[in-house]
């Protein structure tokens, strides 16, 4: 019930016709004595905070409004405002309605002096705000922060490398930006896959991060893929810089534990540039400082090299070496060679190793040490190792007319094909068009393709070997195999490294490993043979030691097809 003193505030009804259409037509409002109790109410604010017009009528004001607002509302009653304030009212069940407050008028009824106010209740557009505000927040994110590692990108970088530059340049200090080249990454993507890879680069990001933090360093981002770029302020000379990224190396390429893999050999490549030494601009430092990563990258997979002028020519020229590469399967400058494998008893040829060589109009016959690693790196390597294929399989269709030969060819697949997921229907598509007794074919892999994963290797060798292939490992002795890993593998020969061979007759350490070797696969039956062999004396050596098989320059170099098949 109301007493009688408020009663007469519900009592005072004549208003001007301006007031009444204002308060008729608003959304929500109330008009309210000088003293802050309640004349009139819209139904609408009423029911926006659970109460009736009645209820509301003759109570004070400050009952409807949160406790932190009250000082607010009492200064604007007895000092009415023009502008808008944001408050909150006070729902029935407790609960807080955000509202605007529009411009008070001050209304003269008889002797009362009242306040009149609009209120919009503004929850929707707070909720939507708030949307707003998230969307922001995460157009910014994705704008400028890279999803996997949480590192900055490329854009949010050269924007601060934009404020560095100009502040330096007023400041006429230097400032180095780093390019980081994370190595082998794409192969350790073919072997353990996209998830242990993603694990293994936040790993990586966190280490780096944690470094940087310590020498409160913190312009780092990921630029790309396995490229990553540090800028480092106000730095005293080229020495402390490379000492840094000595530290950075040192804790990067520390083994990594995931998911029950050991990745203890992980390494990057680092290229710096200097401010303003070698570039005014964001673009040109950039661009420098990756020039000079690559140069590290070419040079020593894990060193470290600072941008020089001489780097650019030397870049321009792999570039246009990169591109000729593009084209020479389409233009036909492929060609095989073919080195051929003897009895080392009977010195009979068994078989022959094909050896891609390119025939560059620019360069001449280039050697695959120049140019594999570049196609291993650009994916080339996939279209140039199905070529190889193809091309031998149809010159074994050719040995295998001539009456009564059974003259193997050996064919060498990298990493990136073995781990191709459809490497065995090429080889059966290969036998199958030319018709090839599948035991005259050959598959060499190294030591350390087949045991990056001994599991997956194990399945793509036995799948391999349903086809009725042979199977060689090559360059056995250089790598960390062991017995309890070679037995598994369903293989048929093991190829001697060469650098076991070269000083076989003088060094006994190089004869006690081949002989173990040789012994080794013996005992597992399976064939070896020895690489490199150019002399009588190793000969005699390898024959003592009962190798099987011999390959070097003592019984032939390299020749192609029309060459080989002949002599």
């Amino acid at each position: 019930m109301l007493d009688a003193n408020n009663k007469k505030y519900k009592e005072t009804s004549k208003r001007d016709e301006r007031t009444k259409h204002f308060f008729n037509h608003s959304h929500e409002g109330l008009i309210f004595h000088i003293n802050g109790i309640i004349s009139d109410a819209n139904p609408t604010i009423a029911e926006i905070i659970g109460f009736t017009t009645d209820e509301l009528i003759g109570t004070s004001v400050l009952q409807w409004i949160a406790p932190r607002h009250h000082e607010l509302i009492k200064q604007k009653i007895a000092n009415p405002s023009k502008n808008n304030y944001e408050i909150s009212l006070i729902h029935k069940s407790g609960e807080e309605i955000p509202v605007y407050i529009h411009p008070v008028q001050e209304l003269t009824v008889g002797d009362q002096h009242e306040r009149l106010v609009a209120i919009q209740e503004i929850r929707e557009l707070k909720q939507l705000l708030q949307t707003q505000r998230q969307i922001e927040k995460k157009i910014h994110i994705l704008s400028n922060f890279d999803p996997h590692t949480g590192l900055p990108n490329r854009h949010l970088f050269n924007h601060w490398l934009k404020e560095m530059s100009d502040r330096h340049h007023e400041e006429q200090q230097r400032f180095a930006i780093v390019h980081i080249t994370i190595e082998r990454m794409k192969m350790l993507n073919e072997i353990f896959g996209r998830n242990i890879v993603d694990q293994l680069l936040k790993q990586w990001t966190k280490r780096l991060c944690d470094i940087l933090h310590e020498t409160s360093t913190h312009r780092s981002a990921r630029i790309g893929g396995i490229r990553f770029a540090i800028a480092l302020p106000y730095i005293e000379n080229t020495k402390s810089v490379v000492y840094l990224l000595q530290k950075i190396r040192e804790k990067l390429e520390a083994p990594y534990q995931i998911g029950g893999h050991q990745i203890d050999n992980l390494t990057d490549s680092y290229g710096i540039a200097f401010f303003p030494d070698n570039g005014n601009d964001v673009e040109t430092l950039m661009s420098h400082a990756e020039i000079a990563c690559r140069h590290a990258r070419e040079h020593e997979s894990d060193s470290i090299s600072c941008f020089s002028q001489e780097m650019n020519v030397h870049t321009l020229d792999n570039f246009k070496f990169e591109m000729r590469l593009k084209g020479a399967l389409d233009r036909d400058e492929m060609t095989l060679y073919y080195q051929p494998q003897v009895d080392a008893i009977t010195e009979q040829v068994i078989g022959y190793e094909a050896l891609i060589r390119w025939q560059d109009p620019e360069q001449g016959l280039i050697l695959p040490t120049e140019f594999i690693p570049l196609a291993e790196e650009t994916g080339l390597i996939i279209p140039i190792g199905e070529w190889v294929i193809w091309e031998a399989c149809q010159q074994l269709a050719q040995l295998q007319e001539i009456p009564g030969n059974s003259q193997k060819i050996s064919i060498n697949l990298s990493i990136r094909q073995f781990k191709q997921s459809n490497l065995v229907e090429i080889v059966r598509q290969a036998l199958t068009l030319f018709e090839i007794n599948p035991r005259l074919l050959n598959l060499e892999l190294t030591e350390s393709t087949v045991m990056d994963d001994v599991e997956t290797s194990v399945n793509i060798l036995n799948r391999l070997k349903t086809l009725g292939i042979t199977i060689s490992i090559d360059d056995f002795g250089t790598g960390y195999s062991s017995l309890s890993y070679l037995k598994r593998f369903p293989i048929d020969t093991l190829k001697i490294d060469r650098s076991f061979i070269t000083d076989l007759t003088s060094n006994t350490h190089d004869k006690s490993i081949a002989r173990a070797i040789i012994t080794l696969a013996h005992s597992l039956h399976i064939k070896t043979v020895a690489e490199g062999v150019e002399s009588q004396k190793q000969l005699k050596i390898l024959r003592e030691m009962k190798c099987d098989l011999i390959q070097g320059y003592l019984f032939g170099k390299p020749l192609p097809a029309e060459r080989a098949f002949t002599t």
